[in-house]
């Protein structure tokens, strides 16, 4: 895209997606403001608010959707086709575990299979595996940080290695005082950041090697793993109060702000931009968009009403004193086989890991695993097994040469939906209208 020579943009493959998604949305667009219209609907459709899965043990399985997505089928594309496959693949097979676990009588344990748990585990391995084969260039960084001769070079880097680890020292260091002066235990707080970082750590390394379009992680933070590990009673009021605060930034990882520094970071580099100049645009973007949103948010609630006009009455906030309100009347003590499933998480996800770098033709992906389990899952599940079906029929007939050459096709389906979709809320923005949106997550 970022091409001097403008070869995608001269592409007649580009701009034959980019029409044919643009036309979708124009036409859903007029169909949302003009009903009598007829629709051309790509987006997800429950398959139980169907009918579908509606008996025992098939309604097991939750929330199941069917879709079309456009940009989902062009980020597919892009991706390597093992790890396609295990997407779709894995994400079958967790619900096979809870239709197994309904037709046993086995989910009479509350969450059982643990799921979560299970793909928490998965993350984790990620990161062990991350650590263990970078410890080598881990170590000459680490020699770089304490000032002794190294082999790696930090010169180009947005900040010195030992800039880098200062700062996230003294970041962590106010962290977990701020928290430890909001009331949380010194202990807790340690554990709480670790965790947040582990995983934080890992969702990037999956962005950064592979670039898959979810990885949301829902209710898998420190507040929910160390309550669910330890038990409410090992924690004070004080402790499970300051813990729910960490929702907010917690409850998902979707859309976690470490991978898309470091994909400007990568882009920056790629184009011979300064890193530097980067890293500190982005500081700036991050201490504006905070200002703004904080501000936005408080004018929304003060002028329109909280209650009337913000999901479910100041968004997830709800769902985070709900929570704390059971731990607080209705203590639960150590759930021995969620700690189990995180256990097994690890071990599958391991064995999944060591098998694909001992064996080429391994199609099981380890990332596949670990993200398949998400809720957002649901939504580009069908998307993503359309481009492995294309894909692996375009790499076996054609060959790189056939893939490269089909590639603009493809970036105009996202370009197109993206454009189109941005358009019509900024079209609802000036109008004060409600918007068609093509995303219906």
């Amino acid at each position: 895209m970022t091409d001097p020579s403008g070869h995608m943009w001269k592409s007649r493959l580009f701009w034959l997606g980019f029409s044919l998604c643009a036309a979708i949305e124009i036409i859903n667009g007029l169909h949302w403001l003009y009903p009598s219209i007829p629709s051309i609907n790509v987006q997800h459709v429950n398959l139980q608010g169907q009918g579908v899965f509606a008996t025992r043990p098939w309604n097991a399985t939750g929330f199941t959707t069917y879709s079309f997505y456009p940009f989902a089928i062009g980020l597919g594309y892009l991706l390597p086709l093992d790890l396609l496959f295990s997407c779709w693949f894995f994400y079958l097979f967790w619900k096979a575990q809870l239709v197994t676990s309904a037709a046993m009588a086995w989910d009479v344990t509350p969450d059982f299979p643990f799921v979560r748990e299970q793909a928490f585990g998965g993350y984790i391995t990620i990161l062990v595996f991350m650590v263990w084969n970078g410890r080598n260039y881990f170590r000459e960084m680490w020699k770089r940080i304490w000032g002794e001769p190294s082999d790696v070079d930090d010169r180009a880097e947005a900040l010195t290695y030992r800039r880098a680890a200062a700062g996230w020292l003294a970041g962590t260091a106010f962290l977990v005082g701020f928290m430890v002066w909001a009331g949380l235990s010194p202990l807790v707080a340690v554990a709480a950041f670790v965790i947040y970082f582990a995983l934080a750590l890992a969702v990037t390394r999956i962005r950064a090697e592979l670039g898959p379009p979810v990885h949301d992680l829902h209710f898998s933070g420190p507040d929910h793993m160390l309550t669910r590990s330890f038990g409410t009673p090992a924690f004070s009021a004080r402790d499970l109060t300051v813990l729910s605060f960490f929702y907010w930034f917690n409850r998902a990882y979707r859309s976690h702000p470490m991978p898309f520094g470091a994909e400007g970071l990568k882009a920056a580099k790629d184009t011979g931009a300064s890193q530097k100049i980067m890293f500190w645009a982005t500081m700036l973007a991050a201490v504006v968009g905070t200002v703004a949103v904080f501000w936005a948010y408080l004018h929304i609630a003060y002028s329109l009403g909280a209650q009337a006009r913000m999901r479910g009455g100041g968004g997830f906030a709800g769902e985070a004193y709900n929570r704390l309100n059971g731990w607080l009347q209705s203590p639960t003590p150590p759930n021995g086989l969620a700690n189990g499933a995180v256990g097994v998480g690890f071990l599958f996800c391991s064995g999944l890991m060591l098998a694909r770098i001992k064996f080429p033709w391994w199609p099981f992906h380890p990332i596949g695993y670990a993200i398949s389990g998400s809720w957002s899952m649901n939504l580009v599940w069908l998307p993503l097994f359309i481009a492995w079906i294309v894909k692996g029929v375009l790499m076996r007939y054609g060959g790189v040469r056939l893939y490269r050459q089909a590639m603009p096709f493809f970036l105009g389906l996202i370009l197109g939906q993206i454009l189109l979709g941005c358009a019509w809320h900024l079209l609802g923005l000036a109008l004060d209208i409600v918007p068609y949106s093509f995303w219906g997550g």
